[in-house]
């Protein structure tokens, strides 16, 4: 037990126990009120009347040491949902006078919080026990938002009880005036909810229901956390029995789970596995989705479910769509984000702690996939910068949230199941205060972001800190053997890798002028390290259930920088290594089929072999044998198969809107035209700013000149192309893309 100031002073024959030391007298505020003095702790634990003196009589008595209780602030009791329930009640209250019912209506809101708390029989605080539970997470309330509506309400005291228009807060009366003015907004997105749509008729059957369940399980909550398994599972089960009458924000999350779950499937494994194809398939329940969301009101929901939904929706147009207009779309889900206070911890601590620990894993998978697709989409604008203060995901397994707990448990120091999401996130968090990453997004905030920065780390050293950090907290923990522990030793090392590279071209931009072959040799190593490693990230068969995230960080910056100098200088002493390098990545991460063969595709192949042709032509000069790596081999051969100017229709039909129309032999081979929304020239070749057309002359490929906005770093689609035909060389390691999961008998985790 350990004494404070009554550990000082005079005490009874035999006892450590002295007199308190006189206070200072306070000054200014403080002197106006002072601390009041709190009773003994042995007074409260035996809850008698302390007379408050040190030692006071009751201990002087039992000649035991006086330690008085420790002073903490007074808790607030939980906040009962009021606006919510009165929300509903007044909903309810309005459908009945529509329907001309007789009913009284509510005179009088929900009790408000005390401005008291609780205190014993003797008006005290009591000692604070921080391992006591709690309903709510705590967190520093510092930075909570102040309510305009509170503000403005301040007189809600002293309104007239018997006036019913008067016990209102303007925010209810104003909400729910909205609700009565202005008609469903919801489809100025996505159009009209269809109610002639049947989604029930949607849905797979209920074995295949478990079946997506279980491979959206293995295959995509494993990397993204954004389903609680635990206590999604028995909602699927009770839906599966009815889909009738299942919730709309729960069907759209189901719907939005299959398309996920088919997305992570090879197109041959779909169609072994669930007798379609999967292009037509994914289409149906993104239809189903969409639909859904519309009737859950999406645009107007505060569901999680809901907006859980919608970003699985977006994640699953990824391959299919222009990055501009995902942007756009992410800017809709993280703007409802926002409204429901998923970016602030203020707003975390009002709610249960599963619930506020499935809004963190929620609120940093958006933004991280914001800023991934904010890259592609032109690199100025992301919600990833030092404005909010939510914190990062804890390291604990799904089987450790309850619904029933009062307090979230205590992270892992070893790897849970969360491992992937956790170290994800500590790398976003990194780099919203990244100088780096601030200078190409929003430069007027790095000032705000070296208030945060470790003054023990140097300036310029801060990735090297960060690498280390994450190896020795997290990386060293991980076992290979298991497939969530690899993907996230290769994925952490491959996004540090980017920000080596990334940090280096922001230094070298303050200098004008051209590079020195220094700084080139520096780029170029850094840029063949970040290609190495995501081959050892794609290569292996433990991580095909994952390939369609690994899809989406195609390392397209490093390709460029290696292509662009080896066009510039190809006779460097390390050619031929980029060259391996880059051979060994395309066998592990690019092949595609005829039909694939869309217009950048045929841009970017174009790129590698005007790299390639000035290091032929020297070969041939000084009379070395010339041996085309693997990349240009097998680049050639698709050229002159299909043609230069070969392109692909890239137009997207739009869905039919009634079942009628739904029949699945009519529906269209959607092609990937992830990379392709630059526009055309006449002679069918995607005109891209800052690089010459193909076929009309050399390529000075220089990094610094191209428009990156005109690029799109997903180059594959997922899980779409066959391994390649043997070419040169030994064959390919890994065989086109793995994105599935072995067919395996569904189960229940």
């Amino acid at each position: 037990m350990s004494t404070g100031p009554a550990a000082s002073g005079q005490g009874v024959p035999g006892s450590s126990v002295k007199a308190a030391p006189q206070q200072p007298a306070p000054t200014g505020a403080a002197a106006k009120k002072p601390l009041r003095v709190l009773a003994c702790v042995l007074c409260q634990q035996r809850k008698v009347k302390c007379d408050r003196k040190f030692p006071c009589a009751h201990c002087l008595k039992f000649k035991v040491p006086c330690v008085p209780a420790t002073y903490v602030p007074r808790r607030r009791r939980p906040r009962f949902p009021e606006r919510e329930l009165l929300d509903r009640i007044h909903k309810y209250e309005d459908i009945m006078r529509q329907n001309g019912l007789k009913f009284d209506p509510l005179k009088d809101g929900v009790e408000r919080d005390s401005p008291r708390d609780d205190f014993d029989s003797d008006d005290e605080h009591k000692v604070h026990d921080e391992s006591s539970p709690s309903m709510t997470v705590r967190s520093d309330r510092v930075n909570e938002v102040k309510s305009i509506w509170r503000a403005m309400d301040h007189d809600h005291e002293y309104r007239d009880p018997l006036d019913e228009s008067d016990n209102e807060s303007y925010e209810v009366n104003i909400k729910r005036a909205y609700g009565g003015t202005y008609q469903n907004s919801d489809h100025l997105m996505f159009g009209q909810y269809q109610s002639i749509v049947e989604l029930a008729t949607l849905h797979p059957s209920p074995v295949q229901i478990f079946r997506l369940w279980q491979i959206y399980l293995d295959n995509v909550n494993t990397l993204l956390r954004v389903t609680h398994a635990p206590t999604m599972q028995p909602r699927i089960i009770e839906a599966a029995s009815d889909l009738a009458s299942v919730d709309a924000n729960l069907e759209a999350l189901m719907f939005s789970i299959y398309a996920m779950a088919l997305l992570s499937v090879p197109r041959e494994d779909c169609k072994t596995m669930f007798g379609e194809s999967r292009d037509v398939l994914i289409r149906r329940f993104q239809f189903g989705c969409l639909q859904a969301l519309l009737k859950a009101g999406y645009a107007r929901s505060n569901d999680r479910d809901c907006l859980t939904a919608f970003h699985l929706y977006i994640i699953t147009h990824r391959p299919k769509v222009d990055p501009r207009s995902l942007h756009s779309m992410l800017g809709v889900a993280l703007r409802i984000a926002q409204r429901m206070g998923l970016h602030s911890e203020s707003a975390h601590s009002k709610r249960t702690a599963l619930e506020a620990e499935m809004c963190r894993r929620l609120w940093w998978s958006l933004i991280l996939f914001d800023a991934r697709i904010g890259e592609a989409a032109d690199w100025k604008s992301s919600v990833l910068e030092p404005s909010w203060d939510c914190r990062l995901p804890l390291n604990v397994n799904d089987s450790e949230l309850r619904p029933e707990m009062r307090v979230a448990p205590s992270p892992h120091s070893n790897c849970s199941d969360a491992i992937f999401a956790v170290v994800r996130s500590e790398l976003g968090e990194f780099l919203r205060y990244a100088t780096f990453h601030l200078d190409f997004t929003y430069p007027a905030l790095k000032n705000i972001a070296k208030e945060f920065r470790d003054g023990s780390i140097p300036e310029g050293e801060e990735v090297k800190a960060l690498e280390k950090m994450i190896e020795e907290k997290y990386l060293q923990l991980c076992d290979p053997a298991n497939p969530l522990h690899y993907m996230t030793i290769w994925s952490a090392r491959t996004t540090i890798a980017k920000f080596h590279l990334v940090n280096q071209y922001s230094k070298m931009a303050e200098n004008e002028g051209p590079r020195t072959p220094e700084q080139r040799d520096l780029l170029n190593g850094l840029a063949v390290k970040w290609v190495e490693i995501d081959t050892k990230m794609a290569e292996p068969e433990i991580t095909k259930g994952y390939m369609w995230f690994a899809d989406a960080y195609f390392p397209f910056p490093a390709y460029m920088q290696i292509v662009s100098d080896l066009k510039r200088r190809p006779t460097q002493d390390r050619a031929a290594q980029y060259w391996e390098s880059l051979s060994d990545n395309f066998k592990a991460r690019w092949t595609f089929d005829d039909e694939d063969y869309i217009p950048i595709v045929h841009l970017f192949a174009t790129m590698i072999l005007h790299a390639w042709t000035p290091r032929e032509k020297a070969l041939v000069e000084k009379g070395e044998p010339v041996s085309p790596p693997y990349i240009v081999t097998y680049l050639r051969e698709k050229q002159e198969r299909l043609g230069a100017g070969t392109t692909a229709d890239t137009e997207m039909p739009e869905f039919p809107a009634s079942l009628d129309d739904l029949q699945m032999s009519k529906v269209p081979d959607f092609r990937d035209t992830t990379m392709f929304y630059s526009s055309l020239s006449p002679m069918g070749q995607p005109v891209v700013p800052g690089m010459q057309q193909a076929g009309t002359g050399g390529m000075d490929l220089d990094v610094s000149q191209l428009s990156w906005g005109a690029f799109n770093f997903n180059t594959s689609p997922m899980g779409s192309f066959p391994a390649p035909p043997p070419a040169t060389g030994p064959s390919p390691p890994g065989q086109g893309h793995r994105a599935s999961a072995n067919p395996q008998p569904w189960g229940f985790k």
